[in-house]
């Protein structure tokens, strides 16, 4: 089982971006920039976090908490709901766009391909501290 810890707010994978060139309307898809930082910043963090990390092989789990920070506005009654889970943050990123980035970024470090993850679940949660915290496992069926 590997474990990434990634510092700061969560971020999702962006959409895709259009290039058109010339007037044979050759067309290229591109990830916004802040898409291929925060994916970067996952495969660093991997690295030095899973030192000799083997690829999985077979089926993977996935499982990330998705801590946002308090927000400012946030009174203090607001504050302790939120640190007990009573309030979720229920604004964007979206969950499902919070697993792409992971799955994505851990590409070919920690899995060959991320067709291997058959289970896959993310929780978004207030938290004194913002970060996502990710943990890659092998299913029954597969190797670490």
């Amino acid at each position: 089982m590997y474990s990434v810890t990634v510092p700061g707010e969560p971020k999702a994978k962006g959409r895709p971006k259009v290039a058109r060139f010339g007037k044979g309307g050759f067309v290229k898809m591109y990830s916004p920039k802040k898409t291929v930082e925060y994916e970067n910043l996952i495969r660093l963090f991997f690295a030095e976090q899973n030192p000799g990390a083997k690829l999985i092989e077979g089926p993977v789990s996935m499982t990330i908490g998705a801590h946002f920070g308090i927000p400012k506005s946030a009174s203090k009654k607001q504050q302790e709901a939120m640190l007990l889970d009573e309030i979720r943050p229920t604004k964007r990123p979206d969950s499902d766009n919070i697993i792409k980035i992971f799955a994505d970024s851990l590409n070919g470090i920690a899995y060959k391909d991320d067709s291997q993850i058959c289970m896959a679940y993310c929780e978004k949660a207030y938290r004194r501290v913002p970060k996502c915290i990710c943990l890659i496992g092998a299913m029954r069926g597969g190797e670490a």
